[in-house]
């Protein structure tokens, strides 16, 4: 599919059909995203002990509501599904070709590569609305890094 122009209620409505699709038609389960977690990970035959992530969009630096990523992207860093459609379909580039580029590391993705983190959407239920930056660690639990809130954070020197 290609999109050819329109204005932008025509343009909203794509998005949010497309908004639809992948969030009914997610193919991602919590094992299968662990696997890709797990793989994240080992970065390169290193393994890392914790990833930090945001859970603020590197779009619009404010707080997820579903988060996305793309299949072809070998982070777990997510943003807002709804706002990187929007401005996709803005772009009047080609949705299915590849034309679109994640916002965090700039890969080439298509609509259906693009898929809503079962694990990011735990952590966003759980952590409190305060909390910015979180620590992830490889079972998938978490721990603070960021919050507007000093209450939240810990002292990771003490933790370990």
């Amino acid at each position: 599919a290609e999109y050819m122009g329109g204005g932008p209620k025509e343009q909203e409505k794509l998005a949010e059909a497309l908004h639809e699709f992948i969030v009914t038609t997610n193919p991602f389960t919590r094992d299968q995203e662990m696997v890709s977690f797990r793989n994240i990970m080992d970065d390169g035959g290193v393994h890392v002990s914790s990833i930090p992530i945001s859970l603020q969009c590197p779009l619009t630096l404010t707080r997820i509501e579903t988060p996305a990523r793309s299949t072809r992207c070998d982070h777990f860093q997510c943003f807002e599904l709804r706002t990187f459609l929007i401005l996709a379909c803005r772009s009047n580039e080609k949705i299915e070709g590849g034309d679109w580029h994640c916002p965090v590391c700039r890969v080439h993705v298509g609509a259906t590569d693009i898929m809503v983190s079962p694990i990011f959407q735990r952590i966003l239920k759980e952590a409190p609305a305060s909390v910015k930056e979180i620590e992830v660690l490889p079972d998938a639990s978490w721990r603070v890094l960021r919050s507007v809130d000093p209450e939240d954070e810990i002292d990771v020197e003490d933790d370990r």
